[in-house]
């Protein structure tokens, strides 16, 4: 029989180990362990377990936004030996009247992979965070002939300041600097006439390094916008990584990306997600 019951400091152990089974992506990782113990300090009343046999067979991290009336899950996961036994429904159940007994308004929370289960629990999507992926073996990449690529470096960035919008080269020198002395960072400019035309930076994913992120892509047409990807993927297939992945929501981006080879991303290391709501009153 399924039970639920506002989680302690001492299920913390037991959940990180059902976190370990039931995740895909990065909350399998037993770091998670420390982000438990900070949701209990901050929001005690949102956090809750559901128990079976005398073991923890669920979890559900739940965050609050006082000033937005507005709760959130953060981690709802449940055993594979408890699946489909109801657990996820009832956890869901225990932070809504939790959240409208305490005035809250509204549930919100992203997801890559349970959209499907939130829409039976009642919610909408809102919202889609897009993300594609190119898998770049056994493909032939090119160098792009124009604009002329290089490796960015300190004496670069004057000139980015110079060229680009003033959010673009914000976004391109925080990237560069945060990633400067690592391995894994990528900064690639674009010359034209010895002025720079184009820009894109990335980096190793934290859940492969098999998969190059982009951080920034920028162009001063759209044929240098394409010819920076290209850049980044012939700079990444050098490294031998296998992937390119972007987040990308315009709708014509979108299309070009899909021309170039690019598939929606649903990895366990690169997702799509879907942000998730619904109204309490």
């Amino acid at each position: 029989m399924i039970r639920i019951k506002q989680m302690r400091l001492a299920d913390v152990p037991e959940a990180v180990r059902l976190c370990n089974q039931a995740f895909l992506e990065s909350a399998r990782r037993p770091g998670v362990g420390a982000r438990l113990v900070k949701s209990l300090r901050e929001h005690s009343k949102y956090q809750f377990v559901a128990t079976a046999d005398g073991e923890i067979a669920g979890l559900l991290e739940g965050r609050v936004d006082e000033k937005k009336k507005t709760a959130g899950v953060w981690l709802l996961g449940v055993h594979p030996r408890f699946q489909r036994r109801g657990a996820g429904s009832r956890l869901m159940q225990a932070i809504e009247r939790r959240a409208t007994k305490a005035g809250l308004i509204r549930m919100e929370m992203g997801t890559p992979f349970a959209r499907p289960f939130y829409e039976k629990c009642g919610y909408k999507c809102v919202r889609t965070n897009h993300k594609f992926i190119r898998d770049i073996t056994r493909s032939e990449i090119q160098r792009p002939k124009s604009p002329q690529i290089r490796r960015a470096d300190v004496e670069d960035l004057p000139k980015v300041i110079d060229a680009f919008p003033k959010k673009v080269a914000e976004r391109f020198l925080i990237a560069f600097y945060e990633d400067y002395e690592a391995e894994h960072g990528l900064q690639i400019l674009g010359y034209s006439n010895r002025r720079p035309v184009g820009a894109v930076a990335g980096k190793a994913n934290e859940m492969s390094r098999e998969l190059m992120e982009l951080r920034l892509l920028y162009g001063r047409t759209r044929e240098f916008e394409t010819a920076m990807l290209q850049g980044f993927e012939y700079e990444t297939s050098k490294r031998g990584r296998r992937y390119v992945g972007v987040t990308e929501n315009r709708p014509r981006a979108i299309k070009s990306l899909k021309k170039m080879g690019y598939e929606e991303a649903h990895e366990a290391f690169w997702w799509t997600s879907y942000h998730m709501k619904k109204d309490l009153t």
